[in-house]
């Protein structure tokens, strides 16, 4: 995937961009960033891909600031679909607010909030 992004930004007309984007090979079960680290992350697809769900959850909670939010979106397109349920789920278990769902049943978007007390 890495590999595909840096092709596409190879392209000249994302050369505007290109300097603002880093991309960093990492594993969703030990990210390198700090605590805090960010405002928002964004998964397409990807959980249902993951050994272990909820420790990659956990981790992207630790690396989001108070306020923080994730936005995981899964469409049944993909032959590891996981539904709505499951995934508010295993957002919950790993200490996020989970919003209802935007969008359909076939293909959705779960926000979950990270909120410390």
């Amino acid at each position: 995937m890495l590999r595909r992004l840096r092709r596409r930004l190879a392209r000249p007309d994302l050369a505007d961009v290109r300097d603002r984007i880093r991309t960093i090979p990492a594993d969703a079960h030990r990210l390198p960033f700090g605590d805090g680290t960010f405002d928002a992350a964004v998964m397409v697809t990807v959980l249902p891909e993951l050994a272990d769900k909820a420790a990659a959850l956990r981790e992207v909670r630790r690396v989001l600031r108070d306020g923080g939010h994730l936005a995981d979106t899964e469409s049944v397109i993909d032959p590891n679909f996981m539904r709505y349920g499951r995934v508010r789920a295993l957002g919950a278990e790993a200490g996020f607010d989970v919003a209802p769902r935007s969008g359909h049943w076939a293909s959705y978007t779960a926000c979950m909030y990270r909120h410390d007390l």
